[in-house]
């Protein structure tokens, strides 16, 4: 099986990463996953959701991308940073 290298920036729990994984599986590709958040404690999540995957609490201004494991050949780099700003809800509940 052929592995794909993917950064996964503003990773958060993993939601997105559960998609890229389930769709590279779904073409026969294996994942090396490198995922970056600022938040320690979607790291943590991030990290007992995908103990195989490097993770970095880091903000992603910040990264130096060739230090990265999968950084080597990235084939899919993937932000999806937070919109909870936008968000016209969180003016109601204040």
């Amino acid at each position: 099986m052929s592995k794909l290298n993917i950064v996964d920036m503003f990773c958060g729990g993993g939601g997105e990463s559960t998609g890229l994984i389930e769709a590279a599986h779904d073409y026969n590709f294996d994942v090396n996953m490198s995922a970056i958040n600022h938040w320690e404690r979607a790291i943590e999540t991030h990290s007992k959701n995908y103990p195989f995957a490097e993770h970095r609490c880091e903000n992603v201004q910040h990264i130096q991308p060739q230090t990265l494991k999968a950084s080597k050949n990235t084939d899919l780099m993937w932000a999806s940073p937070g919109c909870q700003h936008l968000w016209k809800g969180l003016y109601l509940m204040n």
